[in-house]
């Protein structure tokens, strides 16, 4: 396999609140389009990981005609289908990456990966910030741990995994930590909103690809929202409800 960090690109088409997300345009290319040439220009080592439900051969379609490699897997549990990608490819090691974030950040994901891989880590965590809507970075993970979430997700009552309850997984004495908030020019006390799953995020998102490249910065992004708050503005009040639907997700599936 590759020497440089894997990125299993999470992505699939279905989607209540913005369908077929992943092929929306942005800066004359597709979200995942768009993605995974950030990935690719961030020095990192893209798979495609998608479902097996057909809509999602469209996904499959594009990676190859890019020339990435694809895995297809759990149409709802992200969990059983990382697992299987990892055990397909022999990875021992992965970062996530989400789709639905094109603007992540390529040095804090690899940041995220040298602290998993240097240490005695099974897990690192994306950031409270990046969690909060910053959608930085995602989380670095070792292939025996997310073996044992495996296991350890079939106690639970719920078998829809498409949202991790990270919370009813862990155990405090795993071996794991979560990536520092990183500030490259954001005051603590602003908000942003830089994923995509309402219209209102990808209006705002097109107007970041209409202004820069897929391999823009993420540190050139931060210092253009903060000269510019309007665009801030007109998607964050999505946070809410996005973190609302997680907490309702979670109560409904596994509570």
């Amino acid at each position: 396999m590759s020497e440089i960090p894997v990125a299993l690109v999470t992505v699939r088409t279905s989607s209540g609140r913005l369908p077929n997300k992943c092929f929306l345009p942005l800066g004359g290319i597709s979200v995942l389009e768009h993605v995974i040439r950030r990935v690719q220009t961030g020095e990192l080592h893209p798979i495609v990981c998608t479902s097996v439900e057909a809509s999602d051969d469209l996904i499959e379609n594009l990676a190859t005609r890019l020339g990435v490699e694809v895995f297809r897997g759990d149409l709802e549990n992200k969990l059983n289908r990382w697992k299987a990608c990892m055990q397909e490819f022999g990875l021992d090691t992965a970062h996530i990456v989400d789709a639905d974030d094109p603007y992540f950040d390529p040095v804090e994901i690899h940041e995220s990966f040298e602290l998993l891989t240097k240490t005695p880590l099974d897990l690192v965590l994306t950031s409270a910030r990046s969690d909060s809507g910053f959608a930085s970075v995602g989380t670095s993970i070792r292939f025996r741990f997310i073996e044992e979430l495996v296991n350890r997700a079939t106690q639970l009552r719920g078998d829809n995994f498409d949202v991790i309850p990270w919370d009813l997984l862990l155990r405090s004495d795993d071996c794991m930590t979560s990536m520092p908030d990183k500030n490259l020019g954001i005051p603590a006390d602003v908000e942003l909103r830089l994923t995509l799953d309402y219209p209102e995020d990808y209006e705002m998102l097109t107007v970041l690809g209409n202004t820069f490249e897929y391999d823009v910065p993420r540190f050139s992004i931060e210092k253009h929202l903060l000269a510019n708050p309007e665009l801030t503005k007109s998607n964050l009040f999505r946070n809410e409800d996005f973190l609302k639907n997680k907490q309702d997700f979670k109560r409904t599936q596994f509570q």
